[in-house]
């Protein structure tokens, strides 16, 4: 079934795949082509905010009210290290680069990550600007 309140949706670079982030913090992935979700849903403490893919559709960032980041291998939908938290909810994200991630809060605040090329497990604290 089709997500009911749907809160952010991005699609994957090459069109073919939909992301879509509910009220109730559930991210699913859909087929653009066959209109039938990908794999199962992924689950979120609270509701998401927004969702981003790296500039080169390899990864994707979930962000949720509660000020949790997670970013996401998209290919096999596998967190790419830990959840980045922040003091208050997450109101944009943007791969600045393929190893950097901008989170802009509600507060105003912009916090810049550090990915790891290899990816296993992301910067333990995030640089602020």
């Amino acid at each position: 079934d089709l997500p009911e309140a749907v809160t952010a949706l991005a699609w994957s670079l090459d069109g073919t795949a939909v992301v879509i982030g509910c009220e109730d913090g559930l991210v699913s992935i859909w087929s653009a082509v066959h209109f039938r979700q990908l794999g199962t849903s992924i689950s979120h403490r609270s509701r998401i905010n927004c969702i981003q893919f790296s500039q080169d559709g390899s990864m994707m960032a979930i962000g949720c009210v509660n000020g949790e980041v997670q970013i996401y291998d998209f290919a096999t939908h596998i967190p790419v290290g830990p959840t980045l938290t922040h003091s208050s909810s997450i109101r944009r994200l943007i791969f600045s680069s393929k190893d950097r991630l901008q989170v802009h809060t509600t507060d105003l605040h912009m916090h810049i990550w550090t990915i790891p090329r290899s990816f296993p497990s992301l910067a333990e604290s995030p640089s602020d600007a």
